[in-house]
């Protein structure tokens, strides 16, 4: 039976590494499409700014104004949604990492002892 469960637990070990990696996929996901929003806002603000300096009618100036405002707003929320999605990712990577290191200390002092206390 001893020696079984070690074998059990290197099994949840890798279970870790997939977590973590997935994990890593996931949030390196996040960050590119952060990338994206933060891109589209920058070409969002220099429309605004375009507009506001062209020549265009004060209804058609007017309209265009607002929707790209609109959509500043949600690029906006878009930022901060993300940006809370990557930091709880962070911190369920951090966390999964320290599981992994509290389960390598035990398999290393079931190594020792030669017995899971």
């Amino acid at each position: 039976m001893k020696e079984e469960l070690p074998k059990k637990i290197e099994l949840n070990y890798s279970e870790f590494d997939e977590k973590i990696a997935m994990q890593e996929s996931l949030l390196a996901e996040q960050r590119a499409r952060l990338k994206e929003v933060l891109e589209d806002q920058i070409r969002n603000e220099a429309e605004i700014k375009n507009i506001q300096e062209g020549n265009l009618p004060p209804e058609e100036r007017r309209a265009k104004l607002n929707s790209l405002m609109i959509l500043k707003t949600e690029l906006k929320f878009d930022v901060v949604f993300l940006e809370d999605v990557i930091q709880k990712k962070e911190i369920h990577i951090h966390r999964l990492e320290k599981n992994r290191q509290k389960h390598i200390e035990f398999l290393e002092g079931i190594e020792t002892t030669g017995s899971v206390n």
